[in-house]
């Protein structure tokens, strides 16, 4: 579960957050999650988001820039 929870933040900041400006802070096992999202599939990462705790807003503009990222209508 923890392991879950970690891809999802990780995809939270791999994704970007409404302050361009900011850098986000993580910690080394942080960047270990975001590294294992972006070597998935703009399919798997989807799935992921779907499946995670964070609110449905959060997961519809993650969603897009997967999609957007990847050419996906």
């Amino acid at each position: 579960m923890r392991r879950f929870l970690l891809i999802a933040a990780a995809a939270i900041v791999a994704v970007g957050c409404s302050n361009q400006n900011a850098v986000p802070a993580h910690s080394a096992e942080d960047q270990k999650a975001i590294d294992e999202l972006s070597k998935m599939s703009p399919e798997k990462q989807i799935e992921r988001i779907q499946n995670g705790p964070m609110p449905e807003s959060a997961k519809a503009a993650m969603i897009q820039k997967v999609k957007d990222k990847a050419g996906i209508k």
